[in-house]
């Protein structure tokens, strides 16, 4: 059997392996750029979270009472900053491969395929922080609507109102089912936490059946009477903090105390906000007789 030369494969055989050696060339550069480029888009997504949870404090460094749509601020702004930062040392570090190349080749389906990704991702973080601000503002609306012992109805921001549509819309709901940022069973005991304090809105509350059935849960009922630190956040506005608290995130994901979380309404029980679907009185047409109680009124 004879030797192999490289004389044997002829002119268009060396134009074959010439081919074949840029073709591999210039997709490895190719993989490289997107390789980088999700190392960006982690880095973003990781500074967006950090920054949607701590952006009330970082807020706090200069507004001496935030309003809730600066945490979101935050958020997007590290998480943008992040991302273009991080491509900019990643092209430092990639100086002589050049987007030309890969144009020049017919390779830029890697580069298409990263740009769609980072279009899903911006997306999906613009419904996250939208979200997350639209939970902040209701909690800040809460508040203020329970201020002085009394049951006041305040206009809705419009932050509050972009959350519903988003909620309310068939992409939304699709993104509710995979947003790790926001959890409305964590932004419903914070309700529950503000709502504690006001007599008068207990009273209120006491009259939905889903309340009664938060109120009367063990786990729940435990954290609203003894949470002072919760309290703190709520008086002080910290209401990213309040979210995150380690004592209603536990509670949150208990199994029967999620359960029912998740089907209470606090606005529509107080008459702050219309349901959906139904009349507002609906949701106390089965009130016990008497004025119910539920034993967490303040004394």
């Amino acid at each position: 059997m004879g030797t192999f030369e490289i004389s044997d494969l002829g002119a268009l055989g060396a134009i074959g392996i010439v081919v074949l050696l840029f073709v591999v060339i210039g997709f490895t550069k190719g993989m490289v750029r997107m390789f980088f480029g999700f190392l960006s888009l982690a880095a973003a997504g990781l500074a967006a979270y950090w920054g949607f949870q701590r952006g009330a404090s970082v807020a706090a460094l200069a507004v001496s009472d935030p309003d809730p749509w600066m945490a979101g601020a935050v958020g997007i702004i590290m998480g943008l900053g992040i991302f273009f930062a991080a491509r900019a040392l990643f092209g430092l570090i990639l100086a002589p491969v050049k987007v030309v190349d890969g144009k020049k080749k017919n390779l830029a389906a890697p580069g298409g395929f990263l740009g769609l990704l980072a279009g899903i991702v911006f997306v999906w973080f613009a419904f996250s922080g939208l979200r997350y601000v639209g939970s902040l503002s209701e909690l800040k609306r809460l508040r203020d609507s329970l201020a002085d012992g009394k049951v006041t109805e305040v206009a809705e921001p419009l932050a509050v109102k972009i959350k519903k549509i988003i909620d309310n819309s068939v992409p939304g709901r699709v993104h509710k089912r995979i947003d790790f940022l926001n959890d409305e069973a964590c932004c419903t005991l914070a309700k529950l936490q503000i709502l504690v304090q006001n007599k008068a809105a207990i009273s209120l509350a006491a009259r939905d059946s889903e309340l009664r059935k938060n109120f009367a849960q063990p786990q729940i009922r435990g954290m609203l009477e003894s949470s002072p630190e919760l309290n703190d956040f709520i008086r002080e506005g910290q209401f990213s903090q309040l979210l995150e608290s380690a004592k209603i995130r536990e509670v949150a994901q208990h199994p029967e105390a999620r359960a029912i979380l998740t089907a209470a309404d606090i606005e529509v029980a107080l008459g702050l906000t219309t349901p959906a679907e139904g009349p507002v009185a609906d949701a106390k047409e089965d009130a016990p007789a008497g004025q119910p109680r539920t034993g967490l009124e303040p004394r």
